[in-house]
C-alpha cells in the first residue's frame, strides 16, 4: 500500500490520475472537490434586531469551492424559518423574523463544517413603535426634506421639543396621526443624531433619537478600468453621509453581477465585483433602503483581447428591445467583410423554432463592421460570428431580447384613487412574457422627493414582482416604471393617499373616472358592499364649477351605472358621497383629439407626408396639443414588411414631435393616438417610391413550388406577391425547350397578390419569365423541372408536421405542433381533432405568412384525440395522429395514509406510507422529508409504470421532529405538511400525546437551506399518463 499526500493551494475540483506500468488504474482519473470555509463571507448581519421586523444579511460562498451550504437559524427552545433567495451563484440573502425577545443564533456549515464566528449571535429588541423606521429597525429621515413620523404615546404625553445635533432646538409640528396615532413634521437641517423630547403629565422627560442622514453626500469613485474576467473595484465613500446601512447592486443585460462589498474604515467601503461581459455595468447604491443621488452610473467594461484579435462588441451582442434596431460592431484586423458570415437565430421555444433573424452589415471608414438586427419576439437569441468558418472569441453570443410593452400591471384596480397613510401600497408586476431585462421603478412623493421602495421577486410565481410602499403622509404618489430602460404602458401610476381611516364601504370603477373625450359618453359603475342606500354622485364642470348632467341607471340593488357627456377639455372633478360623510374624490382629464393640430411633416389635405417619403432620411412631424387637454400622444409605425414597430415621441411644453427614418421602399403607415383615442386623420400614409430601379430590384416577392419543379398532367401553382413594388400587373410567360408557349392560368386573390397555375402535357425543362409593370423581375427567367405525376407527388406529402403537440398534452395547458407547407406549394390547410367521447377540439391555427403555421390544440376533454390534418384535400404524412390528452393536475385527489405519517416509537416504527395518485391527472409526485441529519433515507417504489399507488419509506435511526411533505406538481396534498414525532420510549410518546412534549426538546421547524442543500432527503415519481 502506498500513501500518497498532497496539500492543495486553491479551491475547486483536482484532477488525480493514477496509472501503472503507464495503465490507469480502474476508476482514473479521479476527482477531488477542493473547498476552503475560511473563504465564506457574511456580510450585513448585524447584532441587534428588532421583534418583528426582516433581519437580512448575505452570505458570499462563491470563492469556497463546491459544496453544501447549510445555515438555521434557533433560539435557545425552538428553530426560527429562514428564507433564503439565490442571486447569483454562491451568492444568497437570507432574511428571517424575530418573533420573540430571546438572542438568536445563526448557524452557517459548509459541507458539516461551522464557519468562522458560527454561530452568530443577534440580540433582539423590542418591536419599533414609530411608522418609518428603516430596515434595521432605526428611526431615520433624510436631511433638508420634509418627513413625518408616527408615534403611538397616551393621548397625556405632550411633544416638547426636538433638539439638533448640537442641542438647539429645531421647528416641528404635531397633527393627529392614523389609528389615535401622533404625527411629528419635520425637516432636519443636519446630518446625526436629533433628540425628540416628550414628557408625560406631571412626570420628567423622555428621549426618542432620531437618525438624520443624507445620502447626497456619498461619493462613488472608480480606482481604475475594468476588464472581462477579472476582479474591478470601486469605493463609496459614506464617511459625510451619518449613520445607515449601505447596499450595492451591479447589473449587467439585466442579470445580476457578483459583487463583494469590504469596509476599509472611516465610512468607506471597496465594492468588489467580476464583469463576465464586454459592456457598461450598472451600478445602484442604496443607504438606509435609499437611493444615492447620482449613484446609477455605468462602469465600461473592456475586453482585455480588443485589439489584439478579432472581437466583437456592443450591447447588440447581449441586450435588444423587440422591434426595435440592436447593433454591434466587429473588429475586423484588417480580413475582408467576405470572411464573415453572421447568423442570428431566434429561441428554441419561439414561433417559430430557431427563427433566422434577417440582419443588415455595413463596412465602416475605420475598417470595422456594423451588424444591425431588429427581433420580433422575446427569448434568448444565438449571435454566431464566424472568421473563415470558425467563432471567432465569445461567439457564440446570447443576446436576450425584451418587450416593455407586454409588462402588465396587476392588482392595481380600485387602488389608485385611495389609500391610507400608514397602510401599505402594493400591486404586481407580471413581465413573464417580457424577456429579461432591468426592471426599475421610481416613486415619487407629494413634495416630489424620490423615496425607497421594495420589490420582491415571487417565489410561487416566477416571473411576477410585488411591488410595496408605505406612504407617510397625505397626498398624491407617482409610480414610474421601466423595463429596460423604457416605460412600460399604464405608467406613471398615480395613488391618493389620505389621513382619514373612515372606512370605505363601495368600489367605484370605470374608465370614467380618469379620463374621457369631449362630446362622447363617458361610464363608470359603483358598487356598494353593504346594505346602505347607493351613494350620491355629483360631477363638477372644470370652468364653471357647476354640476354636469349625469345619467344615472340601477343595474341591481346594490349597484348602479353613471354616465355622462362632458362639453369641454379640462378636469371634472367627481364627488361620491354619502350622507353625513366627507366625499370621495376622482379626477377625470377630459381632452379632445379634433383639436390636435399637425404643425409640419404631414398634409391633412393632400392626405401624404410632406416633403415627400425619401430613402434614409428622416422624417419629422411635429404637433401643436395645446387645445386638446391634459394627455401624451402614442405612436405606431406600420413598415412596408408589415411589421409595427413602436416610435418615440418627445413632447416639449405645448408641442410632440415624432421622428422616424425609412429604411427600404414600399408603403407606410402611422398610427397615433392621444390618450389612447385615435387621432381623425391617422393612420397617416406614405408611398416611399423607388422609380424605375425598384421595380425589377426584387421587390415583388415569388413563392411556391412551382416555381422550380412541377408534376405533368397536374395544377403547379406559384404565387406572385406586389403589394410591396410599385403599383402594376404581372406579365407570365412559359415555353418549352423548343420555344412553344405553355398557357398559364393567373387569378387575383389580394390587391397586387396573384396566383398562378399551369399543367404541362410532357416531361422536360421549361423556361419561366416573369414581368410587373414591363420590368423583368429579378432571378427571372427561371428554369422548371416537369416530372410525370405520381401518388407520392402529391403536395400534401410534401407538408411537415413536429411538435410534442402531435403525440400528447395536458388538458388546460398549450399543445402545440408546427406545420411546415412551404415545399407543397399553394393549397387548402384543413384541420379536425375529436375526443375518445365524441368531443371536437379547437384548433387555433396562427399564419406566419410565410407557409408555416402554428397548431394550438384546445381539447375538451382527457384521452386519446384523433387529429387529421389535411392539404388539398388529402391526409398529410401520419395523418390523423393520435394525441393522447392527460387530465390537468389535482392534488386534492392525492390520498396518502399509513403508519409512516403517524407519530411513534423508534424500536418499533413502521415508516411506510402510501401515495395513491388515482384520478388525480398527469403530475409529478414529491416527497420531501426533513429531519435529525443523518437519520434516514427516503425510499419510493411501485410495481410497474402504469401504478399510481406508490409505496414510500424513510427508515428513521434516530428519534426527533420529522416533516413530510408531499407534493403533486408542485402543490401539498390534503394534510402535507406531515408533522411526525418519533421518540425513544412509550412513556414519552404517551407524555406528548397528552401534553405536547418534544424528543428534541422543541420543535424543528422548516428552516431555510440553499440549494442543493440539507438535512432533507427527497424522492420524485413523474407521472405523465391519463386519468
Amino acid at each position: 500500500m502506498i500513501e500518497v499526500e498532497y496539500l492543495p493551494e486553491e479551491v475547486g475540483p483536482h484532477i488525480i490520475k493514477i496509472s501503472q506500468d503507464s495503465i490507469p488504474v480502474e476508476g482514473s482519473p479521479f476527482t477531488c472537490n477542493v473547498y476552503d470555509v475560511a473563504n465564506i463571507l457574511v456580510a450585513g448581519l448585524t447584532k441587534q434586531c428588532h421583534m418583528g421586523r426582516p433581519c437580512t444579511f448575505t452570505v458570499d460562498a462563491s470563492k469556497a469551492g463546491e459544496g453544501t451550504l447549510e445555515l438555521v437559524v434557533t433560539t435557545a427552545k425552538t428553530s426560527v424559518r429562514a428564507e433564503v433567495q439565490a442571486r447569483s451563484r454562491g451568492l444568497y440573502d437570507v432574511t428571517f423574523v424575530p418573533q420573540e425577545l430571546n438572542p438568536h443564533f445563526i448557524n452557517i456549515t459548509f459541507n458539516d463544517e461551522h464557519i468562522e464566528q458560527s454561530p452568530f449571535e443577534c440580540s433582539i429588541l423590542e418591536q419599533d413603535y414609530t411608522s418609518n423606521a428603516n430596515e434595521n429597525g432605526q428611526l431615520s429621515v433624510i436631511r433638508g426634506r420634509s418627513a413625518a413620523i408616527e408615534l403611538s404615546i397616551d393621548r397625556a404625553v405632550r411633544v416638547v421639543a426636538l433638539l439638533d445635533p448640537h442641542g438647539n432646538e429645531s421647528q416641528f409640528e404635531t397633527a393627529q396621526g392614523t389609528h389615535g396615532k401622533t404625527r411629528i413634521l419635520l425637516k432636519p437641517s443636519y446630518v446625526g443624531k436629533y433628540t425628540l423630547e416628550t414628557q408625560p403629565s406631571g412626570q420628567g422627560r423622555d428621549k426618542i433619537l432620531i437618525n438624520v442622514f443624507d445620502p447626497s453626500k456619498i461619493q462613488v469613485m472608480k480606482t481604475g478600468p475594468a476588464f472581462v474576467g477579472e476582479g474591478s473595484d470601486f469605493i463609496v465613500d459614506t464617511s459625510n453621509a451619518g449613520r445607515g446601512a449601505l447596499s450595492v447592486n451591479v447589473k449587467a443585460a439585466g442579470q445580476d453581477i457578483k459583487h463583494s462589498i469590504k469596509d476599509v474604515g472611516s465610512g468607506r467601503f471597496e465594492v468588489t465585483f467580476f464583469p463576465y461581459l464586454p459592456i457598461p455595468h450598472k451600478i445602484d447604491v442604496k443607504f438606509n433602503g435609499v437611493s444615492v443621488a447620482r449613484s446609477l452610473l455605468e462602469i465600461k467594461v473592456k475586453d482585455p483581447y480588443q485589439g489584439k484579435t478579432v472581437t466583437a462588441s456592443g450591447m447588440g451582442l447581449f441586450a435588444a428591445k423587440v422591434n426595435d434596431d440592436t447593433s454591434f460592431i466587429i473588429d475586423t484586423m484588417g480580413y475582408k467583410s467576405n470572411d464573415f458570415d453572421i447568423l442570428v437565430t431566434g429561441p428554441p421555444d419561439g414561433v417559430p423554432p430557431f427563427e433566422a433573424i434577417p440582419l443588415r452589415c455595413y463596412q465602416q471608414k475605420d475598417g470595422k463592421l456594423l451588424a444591425e438586427f431588429c427581433t420580433t419576439t422575446v427569448g434568448a437569441h444565438k449571435i454566431e460570428v464566424l472568421l473563415s468558418g470558425q467563432h471567432i472569441r465569445g461567439s457564440p453570443f446570447e443576446c436576450q431580447s425584451f418587450d416593455p410593452e407586454t409588462v402588465l400591471i396587476l392588482d392595481v384596480e380600485g387602488k389608485e384613487q385611495h389609500q391610507l397613510t400608514g397602510q401599505p401600497i402594493s400591486f404586481k408586476l407580471d413581465r413573464r412574457r417580457s424577456g429579461l431585462s432591468d426592471l426599475d421603478v421610481v416613486v415619487t412623493s407629494p413634495v416630489g422627493d424620490d423615496l425607497p421602495i421594495e420589490i420582491k421577486g415571487l417565489h410561487h410565481e416566477p416571473g411576477v414582482d410585488l411591488v410595496e410602499f408605505k406612504p407617510e403622509m397625505a397626498g398624491k404618489y407617482r409610480f414610474i416604471i421601466q423595463y429596460g430602460g423604457t416605460e412600460i404602458p399604464n405608467s406613471p401610476l398615480t395613488f391618493n393617499v389620505r389621513d382619514t381611516d373612515a372606512p370605505v364601504d363601495f368600489r367605484a370603477f370605470g374608465q370614467g373616472l380618469q379620463k374621457g373625450q369631449v362630446n362622447h359618453p363617458c361610464y363608470f359603475e359603483i358598487e356598494q358592499f353593504n346594505d346602505d342606500s347607493l351613494p350620491r354622485v355629483d360631477i363638477l364642470h372644470p370652468s364653471s364649477g357647476q354640476p354636469l348632467k349625469t345619467n344615472v341607471e340601477k343595474t341591481s340593488p346594490t349597484s348602479m351605472r353613471i354616465t355622462y357627456v362632458p362639453d369641454a377639455i379640462g378636469s371634472y372633478l367627481i364627488l361620491v358621497q354619502h350622507e353625513g360623510r366627507a366625499p370621495l374624490e376622482y379626477k377625470a382629464n377630459v381632452c379632445n383629439p379634433k383639436r390636435i393640430q399637425i404643425i409640419k411633416g404631414f398634409d391633412v389635405r393632400q392626405a401624404e407626408f410632406s416633403p415627400r417619403l425619401a430613402l434614409q432620411q428622416e422624417v419629422l412631424v411635429l404637433f401643436h396639443l395645446n387645445e386638446a387637454g391634459v394627455g401624451k400622444l402614442e405612436a405606431e409605425l406600420i413598415l412596408p414588411n408589415h411589421v409595427k414597430a413602436k416610435v418615440d415621441v418627445h413632447h416639449v411644453k405645448e408641442r410632440a414631435e415624432i421622428r422616424f427614418l425609412p429604411q427600404e421602399y414600399g408603403e407606410y403607415a402611422l398610427a397615433v393616438k392621444f390618450n389612447g383615442i385615435l387621432l381623425p386623420f391617422c393612420p397617416m400614409r406614405g408611398l416611399l417610391d423607388g422609380g424605375e430601379a425598384s421595380k425589377g430590384s426584387g421587390k415583388v416577392k415569388l413563392t411556391g413550388t412551382g416555381l422550380v419543379s412541377a408534376i405533368c398532367q397536374e395544377d403547379n401553382f406559384f404565387m406572385i406577391d406586389g403589394s410591396r413594388a410599385a403599383q402594376g400587373t404581372p406579365d407570365v410567360k412559359l415555353t418549352d425547350a423548343t420555344n412553344l408557349p405553355l398557357a398559364v392560368r393567373l387569378r387575383k386573390v389580394d390587391a397586387d397578390v396573384y396566383e398562378a397555375r399551369y399543367s404541362p402535357s410532357t416531361p422536360g425543362d421549361y423556361m419561366l419569365s416573369i414581368k410587373w409593370a414591363g420590368h423583368l423581375i429579378k432571378g427571372c427567367p427561371l428554369n422548371i423541372t416537369a416530372s410525370p405525376g405520381s401518388a407520392s407527388e402529391q403536395p400534401a406529402s410534401k407538408v411537415f408536421c413536429s411538435g410534442e403537440g402531435l403525440r400528447g398534452g395536458t388538458l388546460g395547458k398549450d399543445i402545440r405542433s408546427f406545420i411546415d407547407t412551404r415545399k407543397a406549394g399553394p393549397g387548402e390547410l384543413s384541420l379536425h381533432c375529436v375526443g375518445p367521447r365524441g368531443k371536437t377540439a379547437y384548433c387555433e391555427l396562427n399564419d406566419h405568412q410565410d407557409g408555416t403555421f402554428t397548431l394550438n390544440l384546445k381539447p375538451q376533454e382527457a384521452g386519446r384525440h384523433q387529429l387529421a390534418i389535411k392539404y388539398g384535400g388529402n391526409h398529410v404524412k401520419g395523418s390523423p395522429f393520435t394525441v393522447r390528452v392527460s387530465g390537468s393536475p389535482d392534488p386534492d385527489k392525492v390520498k396518502v395514509y399509513g403508519p409512516g405519517i403517524d407519530h411513534g416509537v423508534l424500536a418499533m416504527y413502521q415508516s411506510r406510507f402510501i401515495c395513491d395518485t388515482r384520478g388525480a391527472g398527469a403530475g409529478q409526485l414529491t416527497v420531501r422529508i426533513r429531519g435529525p441529519k443523518g437519520a434516514f433515507r427516503v425510499e419510493m417504489q411501485r410495481e410497474s409504470q402504469k401504478d399510481r399507488t406508490i409505496l414510500c419509506k424513510y427508515e428513521p435511526t434516530e428519534p426527533g421532529d420529522y416533516r413530510i411533505e408531499v407534493k403533486w406538481s408542485g402543490e401539498n396534498v390534503p394534510g402535507s405538511p406531515f408533522v411526525v414525532m418519533i421518540f425513544d420510549t412509550q412513556e414519552e410518546l404517551s407524555r406528548f400525546l397528552q401534553r405536547g412534549y418534544s424528543p428534541t426538546g422543541y420543535s424543528s421547524d422548516m428552516y431555510g437551506t440553499a440549494p442543493y442543500s440539507g438535512s432533507q432527503n427527497y424522492g420524485v415519481v413523474p407521472w405523465a399518463g391519463g386519468q
